[in-house]
């Protein structure tokens, strides 16, 4: 189990929004209910499917980080983009996302323009992805005067957003209709701490403090958060550090351990049961 239908629902036309509501719940339930053991990535998914009814076997076991990529980066590759977007030694922010309504993209930009209006920091937003917001994200960007401070990177491939993470000062995230959000280890697994809105998916990986932030979807405390950081040198290297310490818990090794120990035990249940049943 790992996403929230009810946040996508609405790009269903039902009449009176049914399928925003009740439909979302029912429909993970009866299939949840015909499975033998469910994986949820987090324990507020955990907690998510029990409300609903489920009281199948649930075990937590979060999506594993594949290490080597992220060593096999080339030097040349990070100076490269240090070149490109670091010019007088500017804070890099990032986000990578699918550019559609449901990541919540215009929060992000808001934050960036309260950044703008409250900072003399240098920095420089990169948000990275490609969808059908696209344009109106343009669109945006210009209307606001945001065009000196942002880049929205639409070619990317997986190689390239490890870059990313890799070069990234601090990785920002808004969306809340994830329910582990993998992105946000997939950064701390490139130094970045995470400033984030509060929600399912950032509850068990974001420690407030430690490796980022998770803020009430306020963007003026969110942007502070940040603003906070890119004044503070000293705070974010910890923090980035704490960062990657924390992502080296979810390697794909000691994730597949867990799951494999599922299998198990699931199919020795059912074992069990079919000899009851001779």
């Amino acid at each position: 189990y790992h996403t929230r239908l009810e946040k996508y629902a609405h790009n269903i036309p039902l009449v009176g929004g049914l399928f925003e509501n009740a439909a979302p719940h029912y429909l993970i339930r009866r299939f949840a209910l015909k499975c033998d053991a469910i994986v949820a990535p987090t324990f507020t998914a955990k907690e998510y499917l029990r409300n609903i009814g489920v009281g199948k076997t649930i075990a937590i076991i979060p999506s594993g980080i594949e290490f080597q990529p992220y060593k096999d980066v080339a030097s040349d590759d990070l100076n490269a983009l240090s070149q490109k977007y670091k010019s007088n030694d500017q804070i890099v922010l990032l986000s990578a996302s699918r550019l559609t309504k449901e990541k919540n993209l215009y929060f992000l930009l808001e934050g960036i323009k309260y950044i703008k209006e409250h900072s003399d920091i240098p920095f420089r937003f990169i948000l990275a992805g490609d969808g059908p917001e696209k344009s109106n994200l343009l669109r945006f960007i210009e209307n606001n005067a945001l065009a000196q401070h942002v880049t929205l990177d639409f070619s990317l491939n997986q190689d390239k957003l490890i870059q990313y993470y890799l070069f990234a000062d601090i990785f920002l995230f808004a969306s809340q209709s994830e329910t582990q959000g993998m992105v946000l280890l997939e950064a701390m697994a490139g130094h970045c701490p995470v400033i984030a809105v509060r929600s399912g998916g950032t509850e068990d990986v974001i420690h407030n403090g430690y490796n980022g932030f998770k803020t009430e979807p306020d963007i003026a405390v969110w942007a502070e958060k940040i603003i906070t950081l890119m004044k503070n040198p000293d705070v974010l290297h910890e923090m980035s550090e704490n960062a990657f310490s924390f992502s080296l818990k979810f390697s794909e090794e000691s994730i597949a351990v867990k799951v494999a120990k599922l299998y198990m035990k699931v199919l020795k249940r059912l074992k069990h049961n079919d000899r009851q049943k001779d």
